[in-house]
């Protein structure tokens, strides 16, 4: 008797796995026949239209004269969400985060927030330095943001080098993003 119901619970199973395995097959979409995929909602446009495109050029120059390093990088963001950057020295770090934000009137703040750790092997010290600035701007206005400060030829000793980072901030939009492919 229990071989019996053995055989029985086994083939049920098996008539199970199948019928399921078939019903998962015919749910399967068609990537072809674009009438069953879903369309974007509106939703998806809206926040399409609020993607900002940060642009940042970091250049390190020594005081007074013309830049000996430069790099550019672009990131997509929505308002809120920042965009960071991060340099790396012998005896430095630089970090710094750029959070847009759009008001309701349409102006845009940003905020810039720099971080800075410079270590000393002559004095065996870490100096850690910060910065937090709210700057009013509009699309497309270039920003110049200095986390070290600005230093020129008349403050003392050898070497001074700048760190500048500017940046702009412009709407996103997909023609942009076709050109750079």
């Amino acid at each position: 008797m229990t071989r019996a119901v053995l055989i029985l619970l086994v083939g049920v199973s098996f008539c199970t796995i199948v019928l399921q395995e078939t019903s998962a097959q015919d749910q399967k979409i068609d990537p072809k026949s674009g009438s069953s995929l879903k369309q974007p909602d509106e939703s998806f446009f809206n926040l399409l239209q609020q993607v900002l495109d940060v642009n940042i050029a970091a250049r390190v120059s020594e005081a007074g004269e013309k830049a000996i390093w430069t790099v550019e990088s672009s990131e997509l963001t929505i308002p809120g969400r920042s965009v960071n950057v991060k340099l790396v020295g012998k005896n430095i770090l630089v970090v710094a985060s750029f959070t847009p934000y759009v008001k309701e009137n349409g102006e845009i703040i940003l905020v810039a927030q720099g971080q800075v750790w410079i270590s000393s092997p002559v004095a065996d010290e870490i100096k850690y330095l910060t910065t937090l600035k709210n700057i009013p701007i509009t699309l497309g206005e270039k920003v110049l943001f200095f986390p070290l400060g600005v230093r020129n030829l008349e403050q003392e000793g050898k070497n001074l080098y700048n760190i500048e980072l500017e940046i702009r901030v412009l709407p996103f939009s997909r023609q942009q993003e076709q050109k750079s492919r």
